[in-house]
């Protein structure tokens, strides 16, 4: 029990715990929790004198998942800024927007879609995409 007595003493040095009904999210992040405090053990056995405390290297993860997720977007961003009229693909509509499938819509069914054609901008669903007349080779 000793090692996880301290494992838990570590792991409560930097409590994030929130209150919630859903008991998963709990779990969920003293999993994430615990990798994390795994990582910094790993990482201060593996560096000699000059290690990061605990709070920096918690911080610096923090900081490169936001790196990684901001070059993805803007990855993203150039793509969609990229297309032109040969391009085929969806786009999704901002906020709640929705359109009309153009695809397994009919007067008496209506169905909405949150994705649009790049080509026509016609609402489609990814499942009625490779019936769409604008999706031509």
């Amino acid at each position: 029990m000793g090692g996880v007595d301290e494992s838990d003493k570590m792991l409560y040095t930097y409590l994030d715990e929130r209150r919630t009904v859903k008991y998963w999210k709990k779990v969920a992040f003293n999993i994430m929790n615990r990798m994390v405090l795994n990582a910094y053990i790993i990482y201060k056995e593996r560096v000699d004198n000059r290690a990061m405390t605990r709070l920096d290297f918690i911080s610096q993860i923090i900081v490169d998942i936001e790196h990684e997720w901001m070059k993805e977007k803007r990855a993203r961003v150039f793509q969609h800024d990229c297309l032109n009229e040969n391009t085929f693909g969806l786009v999704k509509l901002p906020q709640r927007n929705l359109r009309y499938c153009a695809v397994c819509s009919t007067k008496n069914k209506r169905k909405r879609s949150h994705l649009i054609c790049v080509q026509c901008q016609k609402g489609v669903h990814p499942t009625c995409f490779h019936k769409h007349q604008c999706f031509k080779f």
